[in-house]
């Protein structure tokens, strides 16, 4: 319905906006990515026909979507599979003003039940949730030599996985 097309269309910007600010707007995320997942060992490993980034640089832009994701699954983030999507329903279920939380909240428990595309997003989302392990990504963080930055970014992290955790639960009428 236009209405589903509509919350996804949002429930999309938003995420993107949340998963952009970490990424790109975050000072010192760069180091922290770099210091804190094995891009560097992956980066020398012959495993593609293609180098893992397109220009010799520590640039997230210029890093290849492989290595990429491959580094968030090393260290056992999968950031790249929900990092936002808390955020975002957060957002969209509160961006209508305290009348409209439970009808937005009642729209997109609709959505997973009634559109096939919704349903299969989230369970997807949920199966790369169950793949990451914080207090292993924390052991990964301690490589970080910057300890504010260190906390930081990854309570930033934590925070996000919890409300993307919070956010399927409630989407799917689960017990959290």
């Amino acid at each position: 319905t236009k209405a589903f097309l509509e919350a996804a269309a949002a429930l999309s910007n938003l995420s993107m906006s949340a998963y952009r600010a970490l990424v790109y707007e975050t000072p010192g995320f760069t180091e922290y990515f770099f210091s804190s997942t094995p891009i560097r060992e992956i980066a020398e490993l012959n495993i593609g026909s293609r180098p893992a980034s397109r220009k010799a640089s520590q640039r997230i832009e210029d890093l290849r979507a492989i290595p990429w994701g491959f580094s968030w699954g090393q260290c056992r983030l999968t950031l790249p599979g929900w990092y936002g999507f808390g955020s975002a329903v957060q957002a969209f279920v509160q961006g209508g003003g305290a009348t409209e939380v439970k009808e937005r909240t009642a729209l997109l428990q609709k959505m997973v039940k009634q559109w096939p595309f919704f349903r299969t997003l989230l369970s997807n989302m949920d199966m790369v949730m169950a793949k990451s392990d914080l207090a292993l990504a924390s052991r990964y963080a301690e490589l970080v030599s910057d300890a504010r930055l260190r906390k930081k970014i990854f309570t930033a992290i934590d925070t996000e996985w919890h409300l993307t955790a919070q956010a399927l639960s409630t989407i799917n009428e689960k017990q959290s």
